[in-house]
């Protein structure tokens, strides 16, 4: 694996969920609405309706997973000091 693939895979995975919810979000509002209000309408509403609350719950889900890592290896903080911890 390259350097470009560990920065890559994440950004992608991120960019698919994300589509995801804006495919979700014009088939729902389309549906309410009795016509397709396509993908540029669907993604500009989501945007600014949703976006805050899917990147905050990303967030929450990648710091969550982090720190299931460190304490998988064994790390630790305090006051800021990642220390290492014998396994």
């Amino acid at each position: 694996m390259t350097y470009d693939n560990i920065i890559s895979e994440p950004v992608a995975e991120l960019m698919a969920s994300q589509n995801e919810e804006v495919a979700k979000y014009r088939l729902l509002e389309s549906h309410l609405k009795g016509h397709d209000i396509g993908w540029k309408q669907a993604s500009d509403e989501w945007f600014e309706k949703h976006f805050a609350d899917w990147a905050r719950g990303q967030r929450r889900m990648i710091d969550k997973d982090l720190s299931m890592t460190d304490e998988s290896l064994g790390i630790t903080s305090e006051k800021g000091v990642l220390e290492l911890q014998p396994l």
